[in-house]
């Protein structure tokens, strides 16, 4: 009854509602190579793999991040540690969906660390309170498996398949613990530019349409040109240095 009566104001809500119940599964392939027609799942798996790896760039070798950053006096306005709690902890896990995916699935499943979140919190509080001290993540919960998603266009053609990677329940709560810490930290400091309007709470990309449109009518209603410049990165996402972002 709730997706209903948010059909008008949110469908969003609705139709994620219906697809998370939905028993359709799109299969993947066959996938065309030189011609030929491949549906062995193996054959194909090694096709996804060359494909993915042919975008990604080499990192550069940056040496190791200088945890003394986490180490030095806390000032006004300034992250110096990310201090967290066990409510924190319970938190994350809450948002999490009962039914989601995740790389350890037959482990630690979501709806396993839902209905056990209290007594989970104090374990988990602790392995992350020292993985941040230290910089160092369990080699395990780093794992991901890729689930290629198709995007659209021609189902033979391995570059039509977006990869998804399935992560650590685990380390995904870290991450929405750490996503909160830092958001309310440059939200409140006004460290965010006021013309961002993606990943923040109150925006999004219909707001920021919505004020570029705005300014291109007040330009025009005024008899003045606007320029317009639209750019996009290919494989922006794929091609990132990690290593390069931590010490900018």
């Amino acid at each position: 009854m709730k997706a209903i009566s948010k059909i008008y104001n949110n469908p969003k809500y609705f139709y994620s509602f219906a697809k998370g119940r939905s028993n359709t599964k799109t299969k993947i392939g066959p996938l065309m190579v030189n011609g030929n027609m491949v549906d062995e799942e193996d054959k194909m798996a090694e096709i996804f793999k060359k494909q993915y790896e042919s975008q990604f760039s080499n990192p550069k070798d940056v040496g190791n991040i200088d945890l003394q950053f986490f180490n030095r006096k806390l000032t006004e306005h300034e992250l110096t540690d990310l201090d967290f709690t066990q409510k924190d902890i319970v938190e994350a896990i809450s948002q999490m969906k009962a039914h989601s995916k995740g790389e350890a699935e037959k482990t630690w499943s979501a709806l396993l660390i839902k209905n056990c979140k209290h007594e989970l919190k104090l374990p988990l509080y602790k392995i992350w309170r020292k993985s941040l001290d230290t910089g160092e993540i369990p080699d395990s919960l780093k794992r991901a498996i890729i689930v290629p998603i198709f995007k659209g266009g021609n189902r033979s053609e391995a570059k039509n398949y977006r990869p998804v990677a399935l992560t650590s329940h685990l380390i995904k709560i870290f991450e929405r613990v750490l996503r909160r810490r830092i958001y309310t930290f440059l939200e409140s400091n006004n460290k965010l530019s006021g013309n961002q309007h993606g990943f923040r709470e109150g925006r999004s990309c219909l707001s920021q349409l919505l004020g570029h449109q705005q300014r291109l009518i007040d330009e025009i209603e005024d008899n003045l040109n606007y320029d317009v410049i639209y750019t996009d990165f290919a494989k922006a996402f794929d091609k990132c240095d990690h290593g390069i972002l931590l010490l900018s």
